[in-house]
């Protein structure tokens, strides 16, 4: 049975080496025409360390956390990370609370400007364009 889930877990992975998002600008990843869909936001986490991780049904242990514009940002779209200690998920290490690693598996700090492969899910009931996204995948932005 171990075995099975270790291929599982690699099958997945493969999967997710060559998903490629639509890129978007930060301010238009909640828009209508990106319900739904897979894109690429570059941007940063406000990452407090702690979250309220939950899973729905047979679905992975996931925990919020904000994906912002600008490191001095708090607020801004609320970004679900598998909990894990693989590649682009996030796990309390002790004494430091919920960490996030990047898709090499490095940690990743406030002030780390990433790029997400997310997929978008708009709020609508609530009248603004307001959305949270399901992250697949989490890069460091390529300094230029």
């Amino acid at each position: 049975m171990k075995s099975l889930s270790m291929f599982a877990a690699a099958a997945a992975s493969l999967l997710l080496i060559g998903c490629k998002g639509e890129p978007v600008e930060y301010s238009h990843a909640c828009d209508q025409t990106y319900d739904k869909e897979l894109v690429e936001i570059p941007g940063y986490f406000h990452n407090t360390g702690s979250a309220m991780c939950s899973r729905s049904g047979k679905s992975p242990m996931r925990c919020p956390i904000e994906f912002v514009e600008s490191p001095s940002s708090t607020k801004g779209i609320r970004a679900y990370i598998t909990k894990g200690n693989g590649s682009s998920e996030t796990n309390a290490v002790e004494g430091e609370g919920l960490k996030i690693r990047d898709n090499k598996g490095n940690f990743i700090d406030n002030t780390t400007k990433i790029k997400l492969t997310a997929k978008v899910h708009r709020l609508t009931s609530v009248g603004a364009d307001r959305c949270y996204v399901d992250v697949w995948r989490i890069e460091r932005e390529q300094q230029q």
